[in-house]
This record gives structure tokens, C-alpha cells and sequence, in this order.
């Protein structure tokens, strides 16, 4: 990947890498486990990879790299770095209302403009041989490399909502649709996009996903899909009415609309809808958990106090006895192993859930429960082992004929993960 989504609004904490050496019963060590822990209480605002791999990082404290073993923050001063762009021998980064550049050969900063721009700044993107400086009210700055000079003040009577690079052209996005931002010897112009695009539709956001589609967002909470010739791919209809989209992340076949205080995801193979509410789970301890799609294209939903969920052509809910005999089963987590095998993880302990004779039956994985701990997200890797994460011991990784574990705790530096995740490399990410 070289370039993380600048999506990461305020995203902070302790991030590990756990590398997978082989089967279970190899009982290989755990190796090169990261800790950042320099992000904890300190927000990040954009993260961006460079050309030889250092991850850089613009945090409410200031300017950090990353390289693969600890996080480091540089030399600069500044604080409350809400942007920044890596190039071959320097990087940019901006704060609120200046734009800065660090050398990257002498490690030397210097501020690029001589004094703060009179807006603040929303972005900063690569293009024209330049840096374009987007504003949050309206209009833009160019910074040229070739000449090493700055204009301000450009295009001030237009506001732009969103601006993407996409096929070779820089799209801009405001309350009367797309336009594309050209450059000439006689300046900057910006003219409405050719394109069967909805003339008038007002547009929040946009985002790509590795150039494939431009994903528009609209006020409404509708998301509208073109291609690279900007023609219309097709347009997906938001459900839930006064949903405001922030960012738009493209996932494999899914599509998720980032809001306030929600998270909407759309699988597109279903065309089904899922809905995360944070201030509902904060303040009803309701809402979605876990969620997992298995071989036949249902899904399935780990929800708090209220159970599983099997969503298919109908919408079932999965009557569930674990042994937990007080109040209702909180699904942390649920995976679908492979076809037939559905793991989920609630309050007593790890199960797995095979249908039989049209019924669902229910198995205590026993060896791992005496463990006594709740399990709060789980994958699987190539080999079949399963990796599980608990609410306050560690990491689990259970062998597929679920014979034998291992177990990574507090001395190997894991305590608490919130998510596992699966790398193309096949490593573990908790």
C-alpha cells in the first residue's frame, strides 16, 4: 500500500504486529511485536507512506515517522499537524493555517508561507507539479515546485466540499456538483465536469479506490459511483434519512459511510444494509458487536444483549444456549470458519455452531474455556488456526482440530487488542 487514507480522523493507541511462523503445533515464538505506544492520548490526523517505507504521521502533538519498530517523533516543533505528503526528497506538512516543509536529506523544517493563510486549511494534495492547499470555507493555494513560489487566493468565490485526484484529473466537489480543476500558462480555471453525473446534486465528499471509481457523496447520504471515463457506474441509495457522510471507504465489495456518530455499511453482493451506532451502544448498550459473511452469502450479526443474528434471504434470529444463564448473550465477536462452521465468541465463553439435519447445533470449544476469559474478535489464518482476542489476557491461537492452544499475554506485550486482522502476507495484525 503507498498511501494510507487521510479517513483517520482521530485515530490513536497501541498498534502490534504478530508474524505467523507456522502451524500450531510448530509452537512458533510470537516475533516482531510493535508497540506505539508515543500515539496513546494523542490523536492522528493524516498517515501517509513514503517511497522507502517510513509511515509518517501528522498527530495532534506534531510530526512522527514510523520505521517498523518504533515511533518517532521529529525535531519539528510544531504542534497540531493536521496534514502531510511525502515526496522523493521532502515532505509538506500543514497546521491549521501554514504550510511547512521538512528536508528530508538535512532533517532541516522551514515554513513555506511567510505568513498564515486567512482560512484553514482542509487539505493538501499532490498535483500540477504542485501542492494544492484546499480551504474549509472556499477556494485554494498553490504551492509550484519547479518555481519554489507560493499564490494564494485562488478561485475564492468557489467553495469546494472535497477534492480528489482521480485518472489523471483533479474533481472537486460542491453544493452544485463536480467540476474539474485544469492549469494553464494563463492560470487556474474550473469548469463543470463532463459527465452524466445528476446536474445540481449537491456533493459532500469524495473518495477512490485505487482508481478504479469515484466515489460522490451527497448531502442526502446517497453515494454515486463513476468510472474512469467519469461516466456513471450507478448510485446507491441511503436508507437512513438525514445521515451525513464524512468519508466514503471502498472495502472489497462493501461500502462504508463514515457519519457523526455512525457507521453504514453496504454490501454490495447483497444489497443489504448495516448499521453501527455508536451513541446507541454508548448510552442503551444496544447494537451491532461483531458481523461475519460465511460461504453462502448470509450474514451474520454478533449483537449486544439481544443475541445472533442470521441475515439471508429472511432475517432470523439464532436461538443460542451457551450455559450463560443470567440476562441476554452478548455476541462479541462471530467468524465463519469454513462451509457449515460458524465460531462465536459471548460472556461464557468460545462456541462453535454447525447446522445438522436443517437444526443449528451448538458446541463449547471446552479446552479454550477453562481459560475463564471473554473473547472479543477472532480470524483465521491459512494454516486453520484460530486467532482469538480477549477482554484482558491476551492473544489465543487455537489449533484447528481445537486440541491445543498458545497463548500470548502481558510478557509478550499483548494485553488488550480490540481487532485482529489478516494481512496478503499472512501475518496478524492485533
Amino acid at each position: 500500500m503507498n498511501r494510507f487514507s487521510p479517513f483517520f480522523s482521530a485515530f490513536g493507541g497501541i498498534l502490534l504486529f504478530l508474524s505467523i511462523g507456522g502451524r500450531l503445533h510448530a509452537q512458533q515464538p510470537l516475533q516482531n511485536i510493535m508497540e506505539l505506544r508515543e500515539l496513546t492520548d494523542n490523536p492522528v490526523f493524516d498517515i501517509r507512506q513514503d517511497k522507502s517505507g517510513l509511515m509518517w504521521l501528522a498527530t495532534l502533538n506534531g510530526l512522527y515517522y514510523f520505521n517498523g519498530l518504533t515511533c518517532i517523533k521529529t525535531a519539528d516543533k510544531t504542534d497540531s499537524i493536521k496534514n502531510v505528503l511525502p515526496l522523493e526528497k521532502e515532505l509538506f506538512f500543514t497546521d491549521k493555517h501554514k504550510l511547512y516543509c521538512l528536508n528530508l536529506i538535512n532533517n532541516q523544517t522551514k515554513s513555506i508561507s511567510p505568513k498564515a493563510f486567512n482560512q484553514e486549511i482542509r487539505s493538501l494534495i499532490h498535483a500540477f507539479d504542485g501542492l494544492l492547499i484546499t480551504f474549509v470555507d472556499s477556494g485554494f493555494a498553490f504551492y509550484s515546485l519547479s518555481e519554489r513560489t507560493l499564490k494564494d487566493s485562488i478561485l475564492t468565490d468557489i467553495p469546494f466540499q472535497s477534492v480528489q485526484c482521480f485518472n489523471g484529473s483533479v474533481i472537486a466537489g460542491n453544493f452544485d456538483g463536480l467540476f474539474t480543476l485544469k492549469k494553464d500558462r494563463k492560470g487556474f480555471s474550473c469548469t463543470m465536469l463532463n459527465s452524466d453525473f445528476p446536474s445540481g446534486t449537491a456533493v459532500k465528499t469524495l473518495s477512490t479506490d485505487s482508481g478504479s471509481f469515484l466515489y460522490a457523496g451527497d448531502f442526502e447520504g446517497n453515494v454515486h459511483i463513476l468510472n474512469t471515463s467519469f461516466r456513471m457506474e450507478g448510485k446507491i441509495n441511503n436508507p437512513f434519512a438525514g445521515f451525513q457522510i464524512k468519508a466514503i471507504l471502498s472495502v472489497q465489495n462493501d461500502i462504508f459511510l463514515v457519519g457523526e456518530n455512525q457507521v453504514l455499511r453496504y454490501l454490495k453482493d447483497v444489497n443489504l444494509w448495516l448499521k453501527h451506532n455508536f451513541s446507541e451502544i454508548q448510552e442503551n448498550e444496544k447494537g451491532v458487536l461483531s458481523s461475519a459473511k460465511d460461504d453462502e452469502g448470509n450474514i451474520w450479526i454478533g449483537s449486544k444483549n439481544t443475541g445472533l443474528y442470521r441475515y439471508g434471504p429472511v432475517i432470523e434470529k439464532i436461538s443460542v444456549n451457551t450455559g450463560k444463564t443470567t440476562g441476554k448473550p452478548s455476541v462479541n465477536s462471530v467468524l465463519s470458519y469454513d462451509s457449515g462452521t460458524i465460531y462465536f465468541a459471548d460472556e461464557a465463553g468460545l462456541f462453535r455452531m454447525e447446522e445438522e439435519s436443517g437444526e443449528m447445533k451448538v458446541y463449547s470449544v471446552s479446552g479454550l474455556n477453562k481459560e475463564k476469559t471473554v473473547f472479543t474478535c477472532m480470524n483465521k489464518d491459512s494454516f486453520g488456526n484460530l486467532w482469538l482476542g480477549s477482554f484482558d489476557k491476551g492473544v489465543y491461537v487455537l489449533s484447528p482440530d481445537e486440541r491445543q492452544f498458545q497463548h500470548f499475554g502481558e510478557k509478550d506485550g499483548l494485553l488488550i487488542p480490540f481487532r485482529l486482522i489478516k494481512s496478503k502476507k499472512d501475518s496478524i495484525f492485533a
